[in-house]
């Protein structure tokens, strides 16, 4: 670039080294603009370089198959193209747009009142489980399945086969005997009833709570440990029925009933008498379970130990220590676990049907 410098008007004492500095300013200055031009050109070629690399080369990518092509993700994409209805307008109804498909082809059947896609799901669920206990013939001699499989498999015939089952009652006979009972519940009259040895043996043989059930689980104040968790049990029969004869005197009714239906299936000898006796003990249990809308005010029930939920009876008998813990230690045996009073427990709302 040429210019030229006029050095009419400029005062007399500016020399001919001022106007040479000048002029060496005015070059500089143009310089750094045409770099910084050059820069910005360089760095917009370089970006849209790179843009159209990449999206040119996605339909490469899935040409190589970097893009999940497999039958899993296929049938997926599928799924949720088939629940779609692309003939409405998202703007207008989403909900439509987005699972009129499914509607569609997934009507409500006839045996519930509601269907969803986790009810789907479930019952595809058990479809499957029904298959695979069914196939084969349980063998414990077959290496190919785990152990697990094939018990449960047995497990499933076992109960499916209604003929047997009613053929005797011998199994059950055994089981009340292993729990300290008598075979005949309406004959038992035994003095030195050990009621706690028969609930851990409940608990430890038949995965059954009696009176009151613990288990283990997540701490609900943090996340990242278990606690043992107390909880009070349903007394048989819906609390609310019990407390309420008048009310439900039907339901009281029809309950005793199956009981008296229960014990003549059993083959045992029985009267009204002792339906009524079950009844009533059930009656005084509920009249004494902890309601929700007291638990939920108690904030004492989540700092609390075993030797704060019960007092010690016969030291001699249970070793010296609490209800609880005689029971919880006698159910953990076989698993190397002893607790102590000063474990802590959680107690939570009763379980039971009200």
């Amino acid at each position: 670039m040429k210019y030229t410098v006029s050095i009419s008007g400029l005062p007399k004492n500016i020399d001919s080294l001022s106007i040479d500095q000048v002029g060496n300013s005015k070059r500089r200055m143009n310089n750094s603009i045409k770099f910084t031009v050059l820069i910005f050109l360089s760095t917009s070629v370089i970006l849209i370089s790179t843009g159209a690399v990449v999206l040119l080369g996605i339909p490469m990518l899935a040409g190589k198959g970097q893009l999940c092509v497999t039958t899993q993700c296929v049938n997926t994409a599928s799924r949720i193209l088939r629940a779609m209805d692309k003939t409405v307008d998202p703007c207008k109804d989403f909900y439509q747009y987005a699972c009129g498909g499914w509607i569609r082809s997934n009507p409500v059947p006839d045996w519930t009142a509601t269907w969803d896609r986790l009810a789907e799901l479930r019952e595809l669920l058990i479809e499957q489980m029904r298959q695979l206990l069914e196939v084969g013939d349980g063998s414990l001699n077959k290496t190919s399945e785990s152990s697990g499989v094939r018990k449960a498999r047995i497990m499933y015939r076992t109960c499916m086969d209604a003929d047997k089952v009613g053929q005797s009652l011998d199994p059950l006979g055994k089981i009340l005997k292993a729990m300290g009972l008598h075979e005949h519940p309406s004959l038992f009259n035994n003095t030195d009833f050990d009621w706690l040895f028969t609930i851990a043996k409940a608990r430890r043989l038949l995965g059954v709570s009696l009176l009151y059930g613990f288990n283990v689980a997540e701490d609900v104040r943090n996340s990242s440990t278990n606690k043992i968790v107390i909880e009070q049990t349903a007394p048989g029969f819906g609390e609310r029925y019990l407390l309420n004869p008048q009310k439900f005197s039907a339901e009281i009714k029809h309950y005793k009933l199956y009981i008296l239906a229960m014990l003549k299936e059993y083959g045992t000898k029985f009267n009204d008498s002792f339906a009524d006796n079950v009844i009533s003990f059930s009656t005084e249990i509920a009249k004494v379970l902890l309601v929700f809308v007291m638990k939920a005010k108690l904030v004492f029930l989540f700092q609390i130990y075993i030797s704060h939920i019960s007092c010690c009876y016969s030291v001699n008998k249970y070793e010296g220590h609490s209800v609880h813990l005689y029971t919880l230690n006698k159910t953990l045996r076989s698993i190397c676990i002893r607790l102590f009073n000063e474990n802590e427990v959680h107690h939570t709302q009763s379980s039971g049907y009200t």
